[in-house]
């Protein structure tokens, strides 16, 4: 008989996801909801220990990531602890980094829409959580890739560094243009126009926004950028990254 080794996350808060998540994996089974992540390794990649627990730590932390894209809201998430369930009945837990406290409050707006008849025509809550799914199991899929992880960091920075947001969402392209070695071919991999790949320039580099990267140039003359010109720029940076998620995924790695 085999030891059952499950891996346990604590995070808040704890209505960061919608509903409860599962994410399926060839290695281990995800699940997430009400504060807790639990994931179950399989047998056969019990080897692998202590490999694998960071592999799955990274899995989970992109589950998040796909969130973070959705809400633009900070998390607080623990290292896993390690239980390990002996043959005889005995069970080990070894405890490490609890989580922070943090209060958010999570605003989701959604719509339905439906016609004359009833029949609803427009969802968008169930169109954005199917949406995010999908994303969501890609990410974990690709847990392992180094870049991804890059993107993952300036993302994260971009929310819980508000004063600096713009330069954080800019690293995500300057990231991407360094990996594909150029703008073009950039573009191109990711599928994304010229247009939005240069307005998150001109947003990042205009000298006049205090969260942006040149406002040592505007000589005092600074302003904070327009909750508008936030949205577009993460909306892009969003694009970006699923973008790159969707590449993967399309194996030209």
């Amino acid at each position: 008989m085999h030891d059952v080794v499950t891996l346990v996350w604590s995070y808040s808060p704890e209505d960061y996801f919608e509903k409860p998540v599962r994410v399926p994996h060839p290695k281990y089974d995800i699940t997430i909801a009400d504060g807790k992540v639990q994931a179950r390794l399989s047998p056969q990649c019990l080897e692998e220990i202590p490999s694998i627990y960071e592999e799955a730590d990274n899995c989970v932390r992109n589950c998040f990531f796909v969130e973070q894209l959705g809400t633009h809201a900070p998390f607080c998430l623990s290292r896993p602890s390690v239980h390990r369930l002996r043959p005889d009945g005995r069970t080990d837990v070894t405890v490490l980094v609890e989580p922070l406290e943090l209060t958010v409050s999570l605003a989701r707006p959604d719509i339905v829409i439906t016609n004359v008849n009833g029949k609803v025509v427009t969802d968008t809550r169930t169109e954005r959580t199917q949406k995010q799914r999908r994303l969501r199991c890609l990410a974990a899929k690709h847990s392992t890739d180094r870049l991804l992880r890059t993107l993952r960091a300036s993302h994260d920075a971009a929310v819980r560094d508000p004063a600096n947001e713009l330069v954080h969402l800019y690293e995500i392209r300057e990231a991407l243009t360094t990996h594909f070695r150029g703008q073009p071919k950039a573009r191109c991999a990711l599928r994304v126009s010229r247009r939005q790949w240069s307005r998150l320039g001109v947003l990042a580099n205009r000298a006049g926004l205090k969260q942006g990267r040149h406002r040592g140039e505007a000589g005092g003359r600074l302003r904070d950028a327009t909750e508008e010109e936030l949205r577009e720029a993460r909306s892009i940076a969003r694009s970006l990254i699923e973008g790159y998620i969707q590449f993967l995924e399309r194996g030209h790695v």
